[in-house]
């Protein structure tokens, strides 16, 4: 009898220890996902117990676990001294939002400059480059990215546009962005609604035809449907803006057509399809007809 005993005894023991051992090990796994210094494309959990996640080749983080996650990845401007770090945070959606939300923390040269939720209605993408739109002669154009640094009032220093949201202020049913922050006392602060008050085109800020313009600093929202296309052009100056013109192209006719600010007719005259597709900037960014 003793010796059932003594074994029913040890293999308590053994079983009791094999699950403290399960559990110690999967903390240690935690505390060192937790711990270790973080590089672009790594992925940790801020829970006890190992997660499983996939890179997709776009970048994407698929969280087969279904709880939250972190990426962080650094950017470099002008140089190795100027450094940036994005940490996304990406929720489990919720079916009763439309758009889920996304935590955003960026870090620049160490310190804090940008920590909000954000709302983005595109593929979920980890290329931060892509926030750092390049210029083609002057002209800068944005996408659909989750948010842009860009210079939107022409001061010298980037804000950040963000909340891609569907249908608002947008063209042909797609996403606009509804966030702008200013760089404020070392934070980005949310100033959406100071710049709508200061014009109707930071209102319609979408992803199909927005464009700035550092030559002649101005702002161009435009549509384009087949051959059909018309741009309107906000110009600025001694910090104001106001509508300025609209050039109009109607295939069909052939007819180039400029209208001013208040949508009186200044000239018009016949351009071919090849000739709008190689000057068309020309023609927009000429003042005098």
């Amino acid at each position: 009898m003793k010796p059932l005993v003594f074994i029913l005894a040890m293999l308590l023991v053994v079983s009791c220890g094999g699950v403290a051992q399960k559990q110690n090990n999967a903390k240690e796994l935690s505390d060192t996902l937790q711990a270790k210094e973080l590089s672009s494309g790594e992925l940790y959990n801020s829970i006890e117990e190992p997660r499983s996640y996939t890179i997709a080749e776009d970048g994407s983080a698929i969280d087969e676990s279904a709880v939250e996650a972190v990426f962080r990845s650094p950017v470099y401007r002008n140089s190795s001294k100027d450094e940036y770090w994005f940490e996304f945070t990406k929720y489990e959606p919720n079916p009763n939002v439309i758009v889920p939300e996304i935590g955003l923390k960026i870090t620049h040269n160490n310190s804090e400059v940008f920590n909000e939720n954000i709302r983005w209605n595109g593929e979920f993408s980890f290329d931060c480059e892509e926030f750092y739109p390049t210029a083609n002669d002057g002209i800068v154009a944005i996408s659909d990215a989750a948010l842009y640094f860009i210079d939107i009032d022409f001061d010298g220093t980037d804000e950040i546009i963000t909340d891609l949201y569907p249908f608002a202020g947008s063209q042909r049913d797609c996403s606009a962005y509804c966030a702008i922050y200013k760089l404020k006392n070392g934070t980005y602060v949310n100033v959406y609604d100071e710049f709508v008050a200061r014009c109707e085109v930071f209102s319609m800020l979408d992803t199909y035809g927005v464009e700035f313009d550092y030559k002649t600093k101005e702002i161009y929202h435009s549509n384009i449907a087949g051959a059909y296309r018309y741009l309107d052009v906000y110009a600025f100056a001694d910090g104001k803006y106001w509508y300025d013109r609209r050039i109009e192209y109607e295939p069909h006719s052939g007819s180039l057509t400029i209208f001013n600010g208040d949508r009186e007719m200044v000239a018009t005259f016949h351009a071919t399809e090849s000739d709008i597709e190689r000057n068309w900037w020309n023609y927009v960014r000429c003042k005098e007809y």
